[in-house]
């Protein structure tokens, strides 16, 4: 093998090792649709695993929502073929960027005091392991009690997206202006799971049945599926390109001085 084919060839290793990196995400589906089929969500669960911790950063991305059902209320997920070894424990945690009260003029305040939280749990089945996060009773997900402070029984604290101009939540209407359904998480919160001993399972593979949920008003908390997007096709071609006309500038310049 000549210098310049061993260049490319050596390039194209370093990105398939890159393809099991510990870091991936999953998606709502393109057209997703919150409770009743009528406004739009948008949201990217990111996972980062490393030897005995899974870190998860669950993100509204559909910025100035309309109503409350594009709101997240949960998160669940299988890990399977993990091996749980005697008298290990898995340890649980959540935190937030901030809590917001979006106010009746589409303004939003910051909020710091008597916040909502969510109920983390796991179960270990065999090799299986579920993971719910979640402020409410979804449907779909084993999520099966909501963590509410509310008269009304509305969970309080989703996560909402980002403001829209002006820092005001322009399209919101009655459900999430001074609604009981606020504080709201703003934009994101990380969950991190922690295995006291041994490893995680790196691979994207082994984490199966992910799933968002979304609730409105009314009380119906559905489930949207998560699909795993395929490593980034646009830089994985752009890398190969580039070490394409790497390897052919390296041999036109052995060409030149031979």
């Amino acid at each position: 093998m000549n210098r310049a084919r061993l260049i490319f060839a050596l390039g194209m290793l370093a990105m398939a090792g890159g393809l099991r990196a510990s870091t991936f995400d999953f998606t709502t589906p393109n057209g997703a649709k919150a409770v009743g089929g009528v406004d739009p969500v948008d949201a990217e669960a990111l996972f980062t695993v490393t030897s005995n911790t899974i870190t998860i950063t669950l993100q509204n991305l559909e910025a100035n929502p309309t109503e409350d059902a594009q709101v997240l209320d949960a998160l669940t997920f299988q890990l399977n073929g993990q091996t749980i070894p005697g008298g290990a424990s898995i340890d649980l945690s959540m935190s937030e960027t901030e809590f917001i009260k979006v106010n009746s003029n589409e303004t939003y305040t910051k909020v710091t005091s008597n916040l909502p939280s969510w109920n983390l749990s796991d179960k270990v089945v065999g090799s299986t392991v579920d993971f719910s996060f979640c402020n409410a009773e979804v449907t779909g997900t084993n999520c099966t009690s909501e963590d509410s402070k509310t008269s009304g029984g509305l969970p309080e604290g989703g996560i909402i997206g980002q403001s829209g101009s002006g820092s005001k939540f322009t399209n919101a209407n009655s459900t999430i202006l001074n609604s009981h359904s606020n504080p709201y998480i703003y934009e994101q919160a990380v969950f991190t799971i922690t295995l006291t001993s041994g490893t995680f399972n790196t691979s994207q593979n082994s984490y199966t049945n992910l799933l968002f949920g979304y609730g409105d008003t009314s009380g119906e908390y559905e489930a949207i599926t998560g699909q795993a997007p395929e490593p980034s096709s646009f830089w994985m071609m752009a890398a190969a390109l580039a070490l394409g006309l790497l390897a052919f500038k390296y041999r036109r310049t052995i060409r030149v001085k031979s």
